[in-house]
């Protein structure tokens, strides 16, 4: 656990990598963007019936020698509700990260992108329950205190409930937001309730993995427990091939699922330059 100071002086480093999230011309990246009379130019194009008369470009339509209208993007304040996943998997580490450090560090980050967009932010931590709520505002004092709450969050007890999380969320939520689900991705209840928040919301995955969940050491064997369940798994060679097997299946399973309705992930590695492969994730959504 991080004392306070190092908290600070870690979210201050996340904030300015956040911004090769957000970039000036992408100026909320999380918004919901309509035609209309906005401020941000979008195309010019020949006149159409119906266009106002305001958005005709006199100087271009000269040039061309017919009616041309500038088209604007109008963006309108959009809600980001991050469900950051705290349970006993995250503390999971093959080498000297955790999962949870990378799923917190990871929250911070995205949360940090949408407060230069001016967009709004809320978090709800949970492990086998809802364990924080903070309802989305915007604000860069709100946010940097929403970064602290969960760079401190302390490990939820238990198997992750999506369930639990989704169904808060939904009824929390009762307009359509951006859901970024940040994760590992264990639990036994996300394909029976994925199908109700992603028809509410435009549901978003970060899928954070320790290399040796994807690939198993040829020849390495070693005595695991669950940190979730306490359930112990005997150090022998037929164990550890059955694990590998299951943690393959389980990804190709849970990448159809996700495939299934529309949800789009980013998976991270603990090992990732996390900012690297957020930026091109949301680089592609645009």
């Amino acid at each position: 656990m991080f004392s306070f100071h190092e908290v600070i002086h870690r979210i201050s480093q996340l904030r300015l990598i956040a911004r090769r999230i957000h970039t000036g011309r992408d100026a909320g990246l999380f918004q919901a963007r309509t035609r209309g009379s906005g401020l941000e130019f979008d195309e010019l194009r020949a006149y159409e019936p119906g266009d106002n008369v305001r958005s005709i470009d006199w100087k271009s339509s000269a040039r061309a020698n017919k009616l041309m209208t500038r088209l604007y993007y109008e963006e309108s304040r959009r809600s980001v509700m991050l469900l950051v996943d705290l349970s006993a998997s995250g503390s999971f580490a093959s080498g000297s990260i955790q999962k949870i450090s990378a799923i917190k560090e990871c929250a911070v980050l995205v949360a940090c992108a949408a407060e230069y967009g001016n967009d709004e932010v809320g978090f709800i931590t949970f492990g086998k329950d809802v364990e924080q709520y903070r309802p989305p505002k915007a604000g860069r004092s709100y946010i940097h205190n929403l970064c602290v709450d969960i760079m401190q969050a302390p490990e939820a007890p238990g198997v992750s409930s999506f369930a639990a999380a989704f169904a808060d969320c939904v009824t929390r939520m009762p307009r359509r937001s951006l859901v970024i689900l940040i994760s590992d991705g264990l639990g036994a209840d996300l394909a029976a309730s994925l199908p109700a928040i992603s028809a509410r919301h435009d549901l978003v995955v970060v899928r954070v993995y320790d290399q040796i969940e994807r690939q198993w050491p040829a020849g390495l064997v070693v005595g695991l427990q669950d940190p979730e369940s306490g359930v112990a798994l005997p150090a022998n060679p037929l164990q550890m091939q059955a694990l590998a097997d299951f943690m393959q299946t389980w990804r190709v399973q849970q990448d159809l699922l996700f495939k299934q309705y529309g949800v789009q992930v980013a998976d991270i590695a603990v090992s990732d330059v996390y900012e690297e492969r957020l930026v091109q994730f949301f680089n592609q959504r645009r």
